[in-house]
């Protein structure tokens, strides 16, 4: 996207602010909007251009408005209804909210008020930070749950039975790491090694070997562009933690699909010194 500078090839509303097209009508999307705010905070840190952060402010701002607060948490909400994989009988019923969405925002709001000093966006991204504490529940919006295996999950499809999508869940695990290197939350990290320790016990359940790996453990169907996702974040979870097992599937998930040339995902992540403790529990 770099290659685009400060155009952006979307409908947008009366801020520049990027919208999405369902069924012919124009909503505004909490992923897309958190992952622009990224691509302007990574066109800042290569340019140094002030106007990448006006615009990563004008959509942060935007998400912030939008969003639905309960207790004190913020969930960014979509306002639209969207059929899981098409699917007509299994549909995500407006308003919904997502793991992906929160983990996203997340690690917008931490990275803008890094530059920004700002503090609206420190107290936005600890409102956002809490609602991986708020476990599933009927009443109310939740985007993680505990499973009966006492396995901590973040749902990017928070819906009636658990669809446990793989590339949401880790670019979720990216926001909380992001929040864990700006604020060094013991909570936080306890959170981040639930996570992890899930994603690592449960990542072969994904695999196919020799064919592309499954979008989520519910529809169990395969999606090439998340193939190549799922590889590259395998690859960030090793430079992340250290632990080789992360190198090795990224190197399975690879030889056993690869349909051209990879690209990496943007996250701008580093391997942390303070990760390298990090274990996995055996459960």
């Amino acid at each position: 996207y770099i290659k685009q500078g400060l155009s952006i090839y979307y409908p947008v509303d009366s801020n520049d602010v990027a919208l999405y097209e369902s069924d012919g009508e124009l909503y505004y999307h909490p992923v897309k909007i958190a992952k622009m705010a990224l691509y302007f905070l990574d066109g800042y840190a290569q340019t140094g251009n002030i106007e990448y952060i006006e615009r990563a402010e004008q959509y942060m701002n935007t998400l912030i408005d939008l969003a639905h607060e309960y207790d004190g948490v913020l969930y960014y909400n979509y306002s639209f209804d969207w059929p899981l994989h098409r699917i007509e009988t299994d549909v995500m019923v407006s308003p919904w909210y997502s793991g992906m969405a929160e983990g996203q925002s997340l690690s917008a709001l931490v990275r803008l008020y890094k530059v920004t000093g700002k503090e609206k966006y420190l107290t936005a991204a600890e409102k956002t930070f809490d609602s991986f504490l708020r476990f599933r529940r009927s009443s109310v919006p939740w985007v993680v749950r505990i499973d009966v295996q006492n396995y901590y999950w973040i749902e990017e499809w928070p819906w009636t039975i658990p669809t446990q999508a793989l590339n949401g869940f880790i670019f979720a695990i990216f926001g909380l790491y992001d929040y864990y290197q700006l604020t060094s939350d013991p909570v936080c990290k306890k959170l981040l090694q639930a996570g992890l320790t899930t994603i690592r016990d449960y990542a072969d359940a994904y695999r196919v070997e020799g064919a592309m790996s499954l979008y989520c453990l519910y529809h169990r169907l395969p999606v090439e562009f998340y193939h190549q996702v799922h590889i590259d974040q395998m690859w960030q979870l090793f430079l992340i933690t250290g632990d080789s097992y992360f190198y090795d599937m990224s190197r399975k998930l690879a030889e056993d699909y690869t349909p051209g040339e990879l690209t990496q995902v943007k996250n701008g992540l580093e391997k942390s010194p303070s990760f390298e403790e990090f274990h996995f529990p055996k459960h």
